[in-house]
């Protein structure tokens, strides 16, 4: 049976790592996700904001520059917290939490497929600006997929 495994991390280029050896591993890409605030997005990838204000970003390549580039963004009623995401984890948590606003955003990990424990770590990542990296994998491959993450730097409740 499939499981995320999913790790917070500081900045992009730890996710960066951690991505390259997830795939070196054999995890395919169609299984990474990828959360963030738009905040976070704009600073670790630019956009609009960070060509406004001059501070100059640059371009992830790879598997991140192409999940980078194809997040998308949560509606929410409230400005104060916009997530985007990609891949599985994002697809499931977006499907949840459309138009409802940051307040479901552990009940949308949860509805997407973490434990409670997990959707809380995560969401209070999210909200202090981190990035989430998670991956489907089947049951036997968790521990690998956690050591991996936690060596690239992310920060995970699940023991390697």
């Amino acid at each position: 049976m499939p499981t995320h495994v999913v790790a917070i991390f500081a900045h992009r280029h730890a996710v960066h790592a951690a991505i390259e050896q997830l795939v070196q591993a054999g995890f395919t890409r169609d299984a990474i996700s990828l959360l963030m605030s738009e905040s976070m997005h704009e600073s670790q990838f630019g956009g609009e904001s960070s060509e406004r204000s001059g501070v100059r970003t640059i371009p992830a390549t790879g598997v991140l520059g192409a999940m980078a580039s194809a997040m998308v963004k949560f509606p929410a009623p409230t400005a104060d917290f916009v997530l985007c995401g990609s891949g599985p984890l994002a697809a499931g948590t977006r499907r949840v939490m459309d138009g409802k606003g940051v307040c479901v955003l552990e009940a949308a990990l949860e509805a997407a497929g973490l434990a409670e424990d997990e959707a809380n770590f995560i969401g209070r990542g999210l909200r202090y600006g981190s990035l989430a990296l998670g991956v489907i994998v089947p049951h036997d491959r968790a521990r690998l997929a956690t050591q991996l993450l936690e060596l690239s730097g992310g920060e995970s409740l699940r023991a390697a």
